[in-house]
């Protein structure tokens, strides 16, 4: 009997059916396999099932994705590309299911896969999505919290509706914590946390697992004391019914040194540390490098050089034989290098730490795969600790070659403020050694670099300043005198008189402003002070009220006698009062400079190139932050307009130091040996 069109429908239906029951058949014993931990067999069945679901319906083949792209994502990190294809095409086409079929369980399965899968990547474009992903599995999440699903098919092998929304939660804060979004990472999990202690207990590895990651959120935010009760917690947890492995509890251990030294409780913080295997952390854990550089700052901190010198002592070996994770150059051996030598310093034992300083420098030169420029900073160190240990000669070497690298450089390298602190240092060397043409060197590169940078009053101070001391160092007292009273003119009266006394000024008027310059003879004792009023002419109750509103007193000391004038106060007053204030905090440090000044100016009075007290400001000093931000190229061309031009003759050109040999054993065997070629033969009769 043949059969008609309605029946051959139902047959055509039926046979889908149970199509459709088989492939969610071969879905159910994969994601079996998957708890069995057998992914490569759930990836073969999971492809086959994908091959059947073709033509029926959108809910079996996103099922089908979803399934395989899970297997994809458990198998080498080569097979991730495939995962996140899958993974994709299962999100869109469950997207398009009508809510009536769980579709918000299903999509929010197939997001959360997808940005744990993409936040493992750590690239910065699958962040971005994996961060819009995060936003649509909360709303999901809270969407499913709201309204339990009925027919979700995965109840077998997922447990409960409400274990799905905690394993949801879970996952989404890993997203939360991989794509940086700490705060949203921290209310999830204090949400979380309370949920699981009362469905699973506190001795479950997913509660103590999430109190962890609780505790992680609230470090990334800087929320130290809470963040150190949580991982407290956590561990106490942990000790109960040990879940985590030995890295993972030397991780907690840290984690809580760590909140301790940044709250300023480095005695707690230490005690934390010395009860932790400092060296199975190192050569076995990957923290184990930030615990002992945590171990020698807690005890830098509290002022325990001697420990600190033990601590690196000891593990230096350690970190010079392990070449495979660390070896001699790497960032770890150095660091606990620097921190030796700053401990000796402290200690002043300079001795020692030049020699470790140069150990360093050999390293660094060493190392093929290190630029020339990062080996600035030891240099830079080492000059400076062979300054303090009296080795002025090495210093002055080491400074100059710092200088060779730094012009050198490239532009990301490049420092001008560095340039002009080791010019600074030389210049002091070279003055307190008595050295005049190194020092008439060191000033005019000095001052030159000044003139390049004419965005603030105080360079044009240093400028002149350096100018003077050059023609101290050629004799030339009356230039030098005048230059030395121009730049003390702008530390008192201002830039503009500074540049009328450059212009021209005889050489008489410099020396009557040099004897106003010279401190008054001390006033005797004064009398009652007598107050006089100056008003102007309007009187009255209602010019006080007036003087009181829009006046300001300003006070000038008379011999005997305070007379109070009255300065009338516009629209645009208080403009000029905050300029001032921005004035006077610009000038700080013109004090010390004005200072400096004053001794040179006493040096040139008795005719001496050198200063009685050899100038140095605090180290490194010269910081460009932000002198250039607010500059145009007419402020630019105004302000070196008032700077005075450098004359073109012979004894203006500007100097330079030959370049010298890579070390300083080498130039002390340069200069021998032109000494002895310089001198005279001496023949025996």
């Amino acid at each position: 009997m043949p059969l008609t069109k309605a029946s051959r429908s139902r047959s055509r239906a039926a046979s889908r059916n149970s199509d459709k029951a088989s492939v969610l058949a071969l879905l159910g014993i994969s994601e079996a396999l998957k708890t069995r931990g057998k992914w490569t067999m759930a990836l073969r069945l999971g492809n086959y099932a994908l091959r059947q679901s073709r033509g029926l319906g959108t809910l079996t083949e996103g099922l089908a994705l979803l399934s395989v792209g899970h297997a994809y994502r458990n198998q080498t990190p080569e097979d991730w590309i495939s995962a996140q294809h899958h993974l994709r095409m299962a999100k869109l086409l469950l997207e398009g299911l009508p809510t009536t079929e769980d579709q918000t369980f299903y999509l929010m399965r197939a997001v959360l896969l997808l940005g744990d899968t993409l936040v493992r990547r750590e690239d910065m474009g699958d962040m971005a999505e994996a961060e819009e992903l995060a936003h649509l599995a909360d709303r999901l999440l809270r969407k499913s919290r709201e309204r339990p699903g009925k027919t979700f098919r995965w109840t077998l092998f997922t447990g409960s509706w409400r274990d799905f929304c905690l394993h949801s939660m879970v996952e989404l804060g890993e997203i939360y914590y991989y794509t940086s979004r700490w705060a949203e990472g921290e209310k999830l999990l204090r949400e979380l946390v309370p949920t699981l202690v009362q469905r699973r207990g506190r001795r479950h590895v997913t509660t103590i697992e999430a109190q962890r990651d609780l505790a992680s959120m609230l470090v990334n935010q800087d929320k130290y004391e809470e963040a150190e009760l949580a991982y407290r917690v956590a561990r106490e947890w942990n000790d109960e019914v040990p879940v985590f492995g030995h890295e993972e509890k030397a991780a907690i251990d840290y984690n809580i040194a760590m909140c301790l030294s940044e709250r300023g409780r480095d005695d707690e913080a230490r005690a934390e540390i010395a009860s932790m295997d400092l060296a199975a952390d190192l050569l076995h854990y990957a923290n184990g490098e930030w615990t002992l550089k945590l171990a020698r700052l807690t005890s830098l901190r509290l002022g325990r050089y001697d420990d600190v010198v033990a601590l690196c002592r000891r593990f230096q070996r350690v970190l010079d034989e392990h070449r495979a994770r660390f070896g001699p150059c790497s960032p770890v051996t150095l660091r606990n290098m620097e921190d030796h030598v700053a401990a000796l310093k402290a200690l002043r034992r300079w001795p020692e730490a030049v020699a470790i300083l140069r150990d360093m420098c050999r390293r660094e030169a060493g190392d093929v795969t290190r630029l020339v420029e990062q080996t600035l900073e030891t240099r830079l160190n080492l000059a400076h600790t062979l300054r303090h240990a009296g080795h002025d000669d090495e210093a002055a070497y080491e400074y100059r070659k710092c200088l060779e690298i730094q012009r050198g450089a490239a532009d990301e390298y490049r420092d001008e403020a560095q340039i002009r602190n080791i010019l600074k240092y030389l210049a002091y060397l070279y003055e307190r050694a008595g050295d005049e043409a190194n020092a008439l060197v060191a000033y005019a590169q000095l001052q030159r670099e000044y003139w390049a940078r004419p965005s603030h009053h105080r360079n044009f101070v240093k400028y002149e300043w350096c100018r003077g001391k050059m023609f101290m160092l050629q004799g030339r007292w009356e230039n030098a005198l005048k230059l030395l009273l121009s730049a003390l003119a702008v530390t008192t009266r201002g830039f503009d008189t500074a540049v009328a006394i450059i212009a021209g000024v005889p050489i008489e008027v410099v020396h009557a402003m040099q004897r106003i310059s010279e401190p008054p003879p001390p006033l005797p004792l004064p009398l009652p002070a007598e107050i006089v009023e100056t008003s102007s002419q309007m009187d009255g109750v209602e010019q006080q009220q007036q003087q009181q509103q829009q006046h300001a007193e300003a006070k000038v000391a008379v011999a005997r006698q305070v007379e109070i004038t009255e300065v009338k106060l516009g629209d645009s007053d208080s403009d000029e009062d905050e300029d001032d204030v921005e004035a006077d905090e610009a000038w700080d440090e013109v004090d010390w400079w004005e200072e400096v000044i004053k001794d040179a100016v006493d040096a040139v009075r008795r005719e001496q190139p050198f200063q009685a007290c050899t100038p140095l400001d605090e180290a490194d000093s010269e910081v460009d932050e932000d002198d250039g931000a607010h500059e145009t190229v007419d402020a630019v061309l105004t302000r070196k307009s008032g700077f005075p031009t450098v004359p073109a003759s012979d004894e203006w050109s500007q100097p330079q130091w030959p370049r010298l040999p890579d070390t300083f054993e080498e130039l002390v065997v340069q200069q021998r040996s032109v000494t002895e070629e310089s001198r005279a033969c001496v023949w025996a009769p």
